[in-house]
């Protein structure tokens, strides 16, 4: 598979030499991407080896690689066939693993504080139990044996 980036200063090349080097080495699949859209109107064009010429991929799906290709301004979006899945950039995977850290810090902090409050509540149980023991230790049992 091959992805070329084509201009209009490039396409002759890109639609000519390259395409048919492409083929007579056996790339199964050859997409060019025009970002600015200037000499392809739908930015990408696929074409797929069939026997010993390409054909045009009219769908946008790549089968050597297994997905849906669709622009995204600039860029290339790639998605999975089975789920619709977007597979994510580097700066996509970047801010996502930075809100999972955010959550996880949230979590982490929810948790100090339930621990706290338990400590806290240990505590005043300990404390209480503490203050029962010293009563019964001067008066005895609260309740006694009553007959």
């Amino acid at each position: 598979m091959v992805f070329e980036i084509t201009s209009p200063r490039t396409k002759k090349e890109d639609d000519g030499f390259k395409k048919q080097l492409y083929e007579q080495i056996g790339i199964q699949e050859y997409w060019q991407f025009d970002p600015k859209g200037e000499w392809i109107p739908e930015k990408l064009r696929g074409y797929q080896l069939v026997g010993d010429a390409y054909t045009s991929i009219e769908i946008g799906i790549s089968q050597a690689l297994g997905l849906r290709l669709e622009t995204s301004g600039a860029l290339i979006s790639f998605y999975r066939l089975d789920t619709g899945e977007k597979l994510l950039m580097l700066d996509e995977l970047y801010e996502q693993s930075e809100d999972r850290q955010a959550e996880l810090m949230a979590e982490r902090l929810q948790l100090q504080q339930v621990q706290t409050a338990l400590m806290a509540e240990r505590s005043i149980t300990e404390s209480l139990q503490q203050q029962l023991d010293r009563y019964r230790e001067q008066f005895g049992e609260l309740w006694g044996d009553r007959a």
